[in-house]
């Protein structure tokens, strides 16, 4: 029983009852015989419960009464009841609620099962990828390899231009595969160098030498266009730099080479610009026109070396030796010289100018007609023979003590 309908029927049995009572208290008042009124007299005694106003009354009282307890026992059998139907309709959605329940978990271990195969096929799936992507590493590495296979046997090819396709596509390959095969090619790119830059045993003593081939030019020249791959995949390349240039960005281009033993070496016309050379050994090395500006080197040799038209414009020299050395039209122009030893050198119409020098040596050199305009000279020591131009020149700038004057010079 809802609370709106319960409110009408209390209403409704309130007027009912009040119509009813109205009727029944006329009909005792003025229609029912309840007795005549009893008169005392002598021989009669009136008792008071048998007045017949006090009857209607209490006739009247019971009968209120009575209205009142069936009111009341007929709204608690409506609310009973109502409380009936709420039960059952709370238990049909108890039930419905329950069979929903059931159904959601139903559909949950569907789902679950649902879960459990999409996750196994996921799984399988995976396992596939794995599988074809190791079949996928494979074909890639066996390709790599036919490629690698090709480009070294161009470069023992004949003809110079299948060699330097071999060249190229070696460098093909360590770009496409640098993880792989980035140190690889480096090492065969200075393996060429090495190998294609000495002289024949058996060459003529007055043979003259030629400059260096084109495919040769075409190693140095991939070796400084991909300086940071080779760099970032070689572990001696990489702590170079970070001794080389701890300060400083190292430099994205000029070959950089560690070690490398380039004794006797044909060298004339190849260019080393903006290189990194450390520990390079030039020993013995013919360098006719060849170029080391802005390079960096480090614990390098040229010890017996011919460098002619050579320079080292701007160049960084630090514990280099050019002992007994041959320097012809050699151009330091502007370089920076630490601890550089040129002994028993011979320099003939070398440049120093503009150039830093300290702690460096000339002990024993020759030195003719060389420059040292607005050089800047520290710890330099000069226990070498010039010729008079050159004294001269030193003696303006204050050096102490002088070399000694030239032998020929001084008889003369």
């Amino acid at each position: 029983m809802d609370e709106e309908s319960g409110a009408s029927a209390f209403l409704a049995y309130v007027v009912i009852a009040a119509l009813v009572l109205v009727g029944f208290a006329y009909w005792l008042w003025e229609i029912a015989d309840v007795g005549e009124l009893c008169v005392p007299g002598p021989d009669i005694v009136c008792d008071p419960a048998d007045h017949p106003s006090r009857f209607r009354i209490q006739t009247f009282v019971t009968a209120v009464g009575a209205v009142a307890v069936f009111g009341a026992g007929y709204f608690t059998y409506r609310r009973a009841r109502a409380a009936d139907k709420q039960a059952v309709v709370a238990n049909k959605q108890v039930e419905q609620l329950s069979r929903q329940v059931d159904t959601a978990n139903t559909q949950a271990h569907h789902l679950g099962e649902q879960v459990k195969v999409q996750a196994h096929q996921t799984r399988h799936l995976g396992e596939q990828v794995k599988v074809a992507n190791r079949q996928i590493d494979q074909q890639r590495e066996e390709h790599a390899t036919e490629r690698y296979g090709r480009a070294i046997e161009q470069l023992g090819h004949n003809r110079i231009e299948v060699r330097i396709g071999g060249l190229y596509a070696l460098e093909a390959l360590a770009v496409d595969s640098a993880d792989r095969w980035a140190a690889t090619v480096y090492e065969n790119l200075v393996a060429y160098l090495k190998e294609h830059t000495r002289p024949d045993p058996d060459h003529p003593e007055d043979v003259e030498i030629p400059t260096i081939s084109t495919d040769v030019q075409a190693v140095l020249s991939v070796l400084s266009r991909r300086r940071p791959l080779f760099d970032n995949h070689l572990e001696i390349l990489s702590k170079d730099n970070s001794t080389q240039f701890s300060n400083t960005p190292p430099p994205t281009s000029g070959v950089h080479l560690v070690g490398v033993d380039l004794r006797s070496a044909w060298l004339t016309g190849a260019n080393f610009g903006g290189a990194t050379l450390t520990t390079t050994l030039f020993d013995g090395a013919t360098l006719t026109t060849t170029y080391f500006d802005g390079a960096t080197l480090t614990n390098t040799r040229f010890g017996e070396a011919t460098l002619t038209d050579t320079r080292f414009g701007e160049a960084t020299l630090t514990d280099t030796c050019f002992g007994e050395a041959t320097l012809t039209n050699t151009s330091f122009d502007g370089a920076t010289l630490t601890n550089t030893r040129f002994g028993k050198a011979t320099l003939t119409n070398t440049s120093f100018d503009g150039a830093t020098l300290t702690n460096t040596r000339f002990g024993k050199a020759t030195l003719t007609d060389t420059s040292f305009g607005e050089a800047t000279l520290t710890d330099t020591y000069f226990g070498a023979s010039a010729d008079q131009s050159t004294l001269d020149q030193l003696e303006k700038m204050g050096v102490s003590p002088l070399p000694s004057l030239m032998v020929d010079e001084a008889e003369t």
